[in-house]
Protein backbone atom coordinates (compact mmCIF):
# COMPACT_ATOMS: atom_id res chain seq x y z
CA UNK A 1 0.00 0.00 0.00
CA UNK A 2 1.25 3.08 -1.06
CA UNK A 3 1.64 5.73 2.21
CA UNK A 4 -0.14 8.95 1.85
CA UNK A 5 0.48 11.86 4.45
CA UNK A 6 -1.69 12.46 7.15
CA UNK A 7 -3.89 15.33 6.91
CA UNK A 8 -4.85 18.40 8.68
CA UNK A 9 -6.34 17.03 11.91
CA UNK A 10 -10.14 17.27 11.66
CA UNK A 11 -11.99 19.80 14.83
CA UNK A 12 -15.31 17.98 16.82
CA UNK A 13 -17.79 20.23 16.95
CA UNK A 14 -21.35 19.91 18.50
CA UNK A 15 -20.23 18.16 21.41
CA UNK A 16 -21.97 18.48 24.85
CA UNK A 17 -20.10 20.01 27.35
CA UNK A 18 -20.54 17.13 29.77
CA UNK A 19 -18.48 15.02 27.47
CA UNK A 20 -14.66 14.71 26.85
CA UNK A 21 -13.20 16.45 24.18
CA UNK A 22 -11.68 13.76 22.21
CA UNK A 23 -9.43 14.07 18.84
CA UNK A 24 -10.57 12.62 15.41
CA UNK A 25 -7.81 12.30 12.69
CA UNK A 26 -7.79 11.43 9.30
CA UNK A 27 -5.47 8.64 8.77
CA UNK A 28 -3.55 7.23 5.59
CA UNK A 29 -5.92 6.24 3.32
CA UNK A 30 -5.78 3.84 -0.35
CA UNK A 31 -7.26 3.66 -3.32
CA UNK A 32 -10.96 2.58 -3.68
CA UNK A 33 -11.43 -1.04 -4.11
CA UNK A 34 -14.44 -3.37 -5.15
CA UNK A 35 -15.90 -4.98 -2.49
CA UNK A 36 -15.69 -7.75 -4.29
CA UNK A 37 -11.94 -7.93 -3.79
CA UNK A 38 -12.57 -7.64 0.04
CA UNK A 39 -11.21 -10.29 2.53
CA UNK A 40 -14.58 -11.28 4.02
CA UNK A 41 -15.59 -13.40 7.06
CA UNK A 42 -19.21 -13.70 6.86
CA UNK A 43 -22.12 -11.43 5.76
CA UNK A 44 -20.52 -8.96 4.44
CA UNK A 45 -17.93 -8.56 7.84
CA UNK A 46 -14.36 -7.42 6.45
CA UNK A 47 -11.92 -8.93 8.54
CA UNK A 48 -10.26 -6.31 9.82
CA UNK A 49 -8.74 -8.71 12.40
CA UNK A 50 -5.77 -9.65 9.95
CA UNK A 51 -6.31 -6.80 7.32
CA UNK A 52 -5.30 -3.21 7.50
CA UNK A 53 -8.69 -1.37 7.27
CA UNK A 54 -6.31 1.64 5.34
CA UNK A 55 -6.40 -0.70 2.39
CA UNK A 56 -9.99 -1.31 1.81
CA UNK A 57 -11.46 2.21 2.99
CA UNK A 58 -10.53 5.65 2.01
CA UNK A 59 -10.04 8.56 4.04
CA UNK A 60 -10.44 6.33 7.63
CA UNK A 61 -11.26 8.40 10.33
CA UNK A 62 -10.17 7.72 13.98
CA UNK A 63 -11.36 8.51 16.86
CA UNK A 64 -9.93 7.56 20.78
CA UNK A 65 -11.05 7.77 24.35
CA UNK A 66 -10.00 5.68 27.61
CA UNK A 67 -11.30 4.18 30.15
CA UNK A 68 -9.82 6.88 32.57
CA UNK A 69 -11.37 9.25 31.01
CA UNK A 70 -15.24 7.83 31.31
CA UNK A 71 -14.32 7.53 35.32
CA UNK A 72 -13.54 10.86 35.48
CA UNK A 73 -16.66 11.99 33.28
CA UNK A 74 -18.75 10.22 35.65
CA UNK A 75 -17.29 10.98 39.05
CA UNK A 76 -17.65 14.74 37.84
CA UNK A 77 -21.22 14.50 36.55
CA UNK A 78 -22.29 12.75 39.71
CA UNK A 79 -23.33 9.45 37.71
CA UNK A 80 -20.68 7.83 39.74
CA UNK A 81 -19.46 8.34 43.50
CA UNK A 82 -16.11 7.20 44.51
CA UNK A 83 -17.34 5.41 47.08
CA UNK A 84 -19.53 3.20 43.89
CA UNK A 85 -16.04 2.41 42.52
CA UNK A 86 -14.25 1.46 45.98
CA UNK A 87 -16.91 -1.06 46.65
CA UNK A 88 -17.11 -2.57 43.22
CA UNK A 89 -13.23 -2.87 43.47
CA UNK A 90 -13.63 -4.56 46.71
CA UNK A 91 -16.19 -7.12 45.42
CA UNK A 92 -13.85 -7.68 42.82
CA UNK A 93 -11.10 -8.31 45.12
CA UNK A 94 -13.17 -10.34 46.79
CA UNK A 95 -13.95 -12.77 44.50
CA UNK A 96 -11.32 -15.99 43.71
CA UNK A 97 -8.87 -15.58 41.37
CA UNK A 98 -10.88 -18.54 39.10
CA UNK A 99 -14.16 -16.04 38.99
CA UNK A 100 -11.58 -13.48 37.84
CA UNK A 101 -10.31 -15.14 34.71
CA UNK A 102 -13.85 -16.53 33.70
CA UNK A 103 -14.48 -12.75 33.41
CA UNK A 104 -11.94 -12.78 31.76
CA UNK A 105 -9.00 -10.52 33.52
CA UNK A 106 -5.54 -10.83 33.15
CA UNK A 107 -2.76 -11.85 35.65
CA UNK A 108 -1.29 -8.75 36.04
CA UNK A 109 -4.93 -6.86 36.32
CA UNK A 110 -6.11 -10.09 38.61
CA UNK A 111 -2.96 -9.04 40.76
CA UNK A 112 -4.37 -5.18 40.60
CA UNK A 113 -7.61 -6.17 42.33
CA UNK A 114 -6.29 -8.95 44.69
CA UNK A 115 -4.25 -6.39 46.32
CA UNK A 116 -6.45 -3.45 46.75
CA UNK A 117 -7.17 -2.96 50.26
CA UNK A 118 -9.99 -0.58 50.30
CA UNK A 119 -7.81 2.63 51.79
CA UNK A 120 -6.63 4.25 48.97
CA UNK A 121 -9.36 6.08 46.84
CA UNK A 122 -10.44 3.80 44.02
CA UNK A 123 -9.60 6.03 41.37
CA UNK A 124 -6.60 7.12 41.82
CA UNK A 125 -5.27 3.11 42.89
CA UNK A 126 -6.18 2.32 39.44
CA UNK A 127 -5.30 5.41 37.71
CA UNK A 128 -3.12 7.61 38.62
CA UNK A 129 0.92 6.96 37.21
CA UNK A 130 2.72 5.34 39.15
CA UNK A 131 5.97 8.36 40.92
CA UNK A 132 8.47 6.32 39.69
CA UNK A 133 7.74 4.88 36.55
CA UNK A 134 5.05 7.35 35.20
CA UNK A 135 2.65 4.05 34.28
CA UNK A 136 -1.01 3.92 35.74
CA UNK A 137 -2.33 0.37 36.98
CA UNK A 138 -5.02 0.77 34.61
CA UNK A 139 -4.91 2.18 31.07
CA UNK A 140 -7.45 0.56 29.19
CA UNK A 141 -8.38 2.82 26.02
CA UNK A 142 -10.55 2.47 22.89
CA UNK A 143 -10.19 3.44 18.85
CA UNK A 144 -13.08 3.69 16.81
CA UNK A 145 -11.90 3.57 13.15
CA UNK A 146 -14.88 5.04 10.54
CA UNK A 147 -15.23 5.28 6.84
CA UNK A 148 -16.80 4.60 3.31
CA UNK A 149 -15.58 1.10 1.74
CA UNK A 150 -15.18 0.70 -1.57
CA UNK A 151 -16.16 3.27 -4.97
CA UNK A 152 -19.80 4.11 -3.42
CA UNK A 153 -22.29 6.10 -5.85
CA UNK A 154 -24.60 8.78 -5.56
CA UNK A 155 -27.42 6.15 -4.80
CA UNK A 156 -25.37 4.15 -1.97
CA UNK A 157 -22.70 3.71 -0.04
CA UNK A 158 -21.07 1.29 2.46
CA UNK A 159 -19.67 2.90 5.93
CA UNK A 160 -17.34 0.55 7.46
CA UNK A 161 -16.25 0.33 11.27
CA UNK A 162 -13.28 -0.95 13.40
CA UNK A 163 -13.27 -0.61 16.90
CA UNK A 164 -10.56 -1.97 19.27
CA UNK A 165 -9.68 -2.03 22.76
CA UNK A 166 -6.01 -2.23 23.73
CA UNK A 167 -7.00 -4.32 27.01
CA UNK A 168 -10.04 -4.98 28.67
CA UNK A 169 -11.02 -2.60 31.25
CA UNK A 170 -11.14 -2.84 35.01
CA UNK A 171 -14.98 -1.65 34.95
CA UNK A 172 -17.20 -2.67 32.20
CA UNK A 173 -21.04 -4.07 31.35
CA UNK A 174 -22.89 -3.40 28.46
CA UNK A 175 -21.09 -1.44 25.95
CA UNK A 176 -22.93 0.31 22.73
CA UNK A 177 -21.78 2.14 19.81
CA UNK A 178 -23.59 4.44 17.60
CA UNK A 179 -23.34 5.12 13.53
CA UNK A 180 -25.30 7.77 12.00
CA UNK A 181 -25.64 9.63 8.78
CA UNK A 182 -27.43 12.59 6.77
CA UNK A 183 -27.38 12.51 2.93
CA UNK A 184 -27.82 15.85 0.81
CA UNK A 185 -28.04 16.44 -2.90
CA UNK A 186 -25.90 18.70 -4.80
CA UNK A 187 -28.10 21.56 -3.55
CA UNK A 188 -27.80 20.80 0.09
CA UNK A 189 -31.02 19.08 0.62
CA UNK A 190 -31.50 16.62 2.88
CA UNK A 191 -31.92 13.13 1.44
CA UNK A 192 -34.61 10.53 2.29
CA UNK A 193 -32.31 7.27 3.26
CA UNK A 194 -32.68 3.36 4.28
CA UNK A 195 -30.70 1.47 6.13
CA UNK A 196 -29.67 -1.72 3.25
CA UNK A 197 -28.24 -3.84 5.67
CA UNK A 198 -26.28 -3.67 9.33
CA UNK A 199 -24.08 -6.15 10.51
CA UNK A 200 -21.42 -6.40 13.06
CA UNK A 201 -19.09 -9.06 15.07
CA UNK A 202 -17.19 -8.98 17.72
CA UNK A 203 -13.94 -10.84 18.14
CA UNK A 204 -12.42 -12.20 21.61
CA UNK A 205 -8.94 -12.16 22.77
CA UNK A 206 -7.67 -14.41 25.97
CA UNK A 207 -6.91 -11.33 28.23
CA UNK A 208 -3.57 -13.47 29.70
CA UNK A 209 -1.86 -13.07 26.29
CA UNK A 210 -3.89 -10.70 24.82
CA UNK A 211 -4.08 -13.27 21.07
CA UNK A 212 -7.18 -13.98 19.58
CA UNK A 213 -8.81 -17.30 21.04
CA UNK A 214 -10.85 -17.78 17.85
CA UNK A 215 -14.69 -17.06 19.04
CA UNK A 216 -17.04 -14.40 17.95
CA UNK A 217 -20.10 -13.36 18.01
CA UNK A 218 -22.54 -11.27 16.12
CA UNK A 219 -23.25 -7.76 17.15
CA UNK A 220 -27.16 -7.50 18.09
CA UNK A 221 -28.16 -4.08 15.70
CA UNK A 222 -30.81 -1.78 16.05
CA UNK A 223 -31.98 -0.47 13.09
CA UNK A 224 -35.42 0.73 14.19
CA UNK A 225 -34.38 4.32 13.54
CA UNK A 226 -34.17 5.67 9.92
CA UNK A 227 -30.96 7.15 9.74
CA UNK A 228 -28.72 5.48 12.40
CA UNK A 229 -27.85 2.11 13.73
CA UNK A 230 -26.80 1.23 17.53
CA UNK A 231 -24.80 -1.80 18.19
CA UNK A 232 -24.49 -3.42 21.91
CA UNK A 233 -21.56 -5.61 21.72
CA UNK A 234 -21.14 -8.94 24.15
CA UNK A 235 -17.32 -7.82 25.05
CA UNK A 236 -16.86 -9.83 28.78
CA UNK A 237 -17.75 -13.73 29.51
CA UNK A 238 -19.10 -14.77 25.35
CA UNK A 239 -20.00 -18.76 26.16
CA UNK A 240 -18.23 -18.64 29.93
CA UNK A 241 -15.00 -18.29 28.46
CA UNK A 242 -11.77 -16.52 29.81
CA UNK A 243 -11.69 -13.90 26.87
CA UNK A 244 -12.95 -10.65 26.39
CA UNK A 245 -13.92 -8.27 23.08
CA UNK A 246 -10.77 -6.81 22.04
CA UNK A 247 -12.15 -5.96 18.32
CA UNK A 248 -15.47 -5.02 17.00
CA UNK A 249 -15.64 -4.49 13.07
CA UNK A 250 -18.84 -4.46 10.57
CA UNK A 251 -20.61 -2.25 7.81
CA UNK A 252 -23.20 -0.49 7.68
CA UNK A 253 -25.10 -0.24 4.09
CA UNK A 254 -26.89 3.23 3.38
CA UNK A 255 -29.24 4.04 0.23
CA UNK A 256 -31.26 6.99 -0.70
CA UNK A 257 -34.62 5.87 -0.04
CA UNK A 258 -36.52 6.17 -3.69
CA UNK A 259 -32.87 4.49 -4.92
CA UNK A 260 -32.04 8.08 -6.84
CA UNK A 261 -28.54 8.62 -7.72
CA UNK A 262 -28.24 11.94 -6.33
CA UNK A 263 -26.48 11.46 -3.28
CA UNK A 264 -23.66 14.22 -3.07
CA UNK A 265 -22.28 14.25 0.01
CA UNK A 266 -22.70 11.84 3.03
CA UNK A 267 -22.04 13.54 6.76
CA UNK A 268 -21.50 9.99 9.20
CA UNK A 269 -21.67 10.72 12.97
CA UNK A 270 -20.38 7.58 15.44
CA UNK A 271 -20.33 7.30 19.11
CA UNK A 272 -19.31 4.59 21.34
CA UNK A 273 -20.27 4.18 24.97
CA UNK A 274 -19.21 2.47 27.73
CA UNK A 275 -21.11 1.17 30.77
CA UNK A 276 -19.71 0.31 34.31
CA UNK A 277 -20.99 -1.25 37.02
CA UNK A 278 -24.00 -3.46 35.10
CA UNK A 279 -22.84 -6.96 34.63
CA UNK A 280 -26.20 -7.92 33.05
CA UNK A 281 -28.40 -6.24 29.72
CA UNK A 282 -30.54 -3.69 30.50
CA UNK A 283 -32.08 -1.17 27.73
CA UNK A 284 -31.04 1.15 30.53
CA UNK A 285 -27.80 1.68 29.40
CA UNK A 286 -27.76 1.11 25.36
CA UNK A 287 -26.67 4.27 23.53
CA UNK A 288 -29.57 6.22 22.11
CA UNK A 289 -29.87 8.72 19.54
CA UNK A 290 -31.88 11.55 17.45
CA UNK A 291 -31.39 13.90 14.91
CA UNK A 292 -31.25 17.71 15.53
CA UNK A 293 -31.12 20.12 12.30
CA UNK A 294 -27.97 18.75 10.43
CA UNK A 295 -26.23 16.98 13.43
CA UNK A 296 -26.96 13.61 15.12
CA UNK A 297 -26.76 13.58 18.52
CA UNK A 298 -26.10 10.61 20.62
CA UNK A 299 -27.21 10.11 24.47
CA UNK A 300 -26.00 7.90 27.07
CA UNK A 301 -28.19 6.15 29.39
CA UNK A 302 -27.84 5.28 32.96
CA UNK A 303 -24.09 4.11 33.92
CA UNK A 304 -23.30 4.65 31.05
CA UNK A 305 -20.97 7.54 29.46
CA UNK A 306 -19.81 8.15 25.88
CA UNK A 307 -15.86 7.89 25.58
CA UNK A 308 -15.28 8.27 21.62
CA UNK A 309 -17.27 10.32 19.27
CA UNK A 310 -16.90 12.08 16.04
CA UNK A 311 -18.02 13.10 12.56
CA UNK A 312 -16.95 13.61 9.02
CA UNK A 313 -18.35 14.72 6.05
CA UNK A 314 -17.37 12.74 2.47
CA UNK A 315 -18.93 14.55 -0.72
CA UNK A 316 -19.04 12.36 -3.85
CA UNK A 317 -16.06 13.57 -6.51
CA UNK A 318 -17.41 11.73 -9.92
CA UNK A 319 -15.65 8.40 -9.05
CA UNK A 320 -16.21 7.94 -5.45
CA UNK A 321 -16.30 9.72 -1.98
CA UNK A 322 -13.73 11.54 -0.36
CA UNK A 323 -13.69 13.71 3.15
CA UNK A 324 -15.43 17.40 2.59
CA UNK A 325 -14.37 18.04 6.44
CA UNK A 326 -16.13 18.25 9.30
CA UNK A 327 -19.80 19.26 9.67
Amino acid sequence: MKKIARRNFLKLVGVSASIPILQSLPIASASATDLSDYPLLKDGIFDFENTDITQYVDDVQEVFGSEKDMIEEMLSSGELTPQDLKQHLLELAEQPSSVLVERGFSESQIAIIEEYDGIEDAFDYLYAPNERTGIARSSATVKFLYGLAGSGSRQKVTIAYDIKWSERPIYVGIDSFGIGWIAADSSSHQLATKTASAVGEVSYCYASTGNSAGLSSSVDMDTSQSGGVVGTPVIINHQNTSTYGKHISGTVGVGTQSNSSNMETIQIFVAYAHSTVSVTFSADVALQWKQVGMSINFTPQKKTTIIARGNATFKYNGQGYQTAGTV
